[in-house]
């Protein structure tokens, strides 16, 4: 029953995300959905095997992909994962729930900004080698910190 739900799940998600977008099932779907379709009840490793599969298997094709973009890189992890410096200069705060996470990447990996599809924080930082991603949203004033 869980692997048809899995199925189902994936199905959805090639269907219903952008093409530029990782999958990341607590951001693709709601926590009724996660419920319903068994989702909710995967661990937090499961969750992340299965985003990984996904994103490794299905290609998504509801939008066309943008001209080459410069790869960019994190610079600099700001206040303990408060905030973080991306390799163009930019300054990004991070989602309150995310700090931990961010406080503990590896500044040498490319990452990706797409849509979060939060207000609070529209932009999601995807390390691309890993999926795993931060809530983030833009500085526009920030003062930037020299990088090395």
């Amino acid at each position: 029953m869980l692997s048809k739900a899995l199925t189902l799940t994936a199905a959805c998600l090639l269907f219903a995300s952008p093409s530029f977008a990782l999958i990341i099932l607590d951001e693709a779907m709601s926590k009724e959905d996660q419920k319903r379709t068994g989702v909710a009840n995967l661990t937090f490793d499961q969750k992340k095997n299965l985003e990984t599969w996904l994103n490794q298997h299905c290609e998504l094709k509801s939008s066309p992909q943008p001209a080459q973009q410069k790869t960019i890189y994190l610079s600099l992890i700001i206040d303990n994962g408060q905030k973080v410096q991306l390799s163009d200069g930019s300054v990004w705060e991070v989602d309150p729930t995310d700090i931990q996470r961010a406080s503990l990447w590896v500044t040498a990996g490319a990452l990706k900004i797409v849509p979060s599809g939060n207000p609070n924080y529209p932009c999601l930082l995807v390390d691309t080698s890993t999926g795993i991603s931060i809530k983030v949203k833009k500085q526009e004033n920030a003062t930037l910190v020299p990088t090395q």
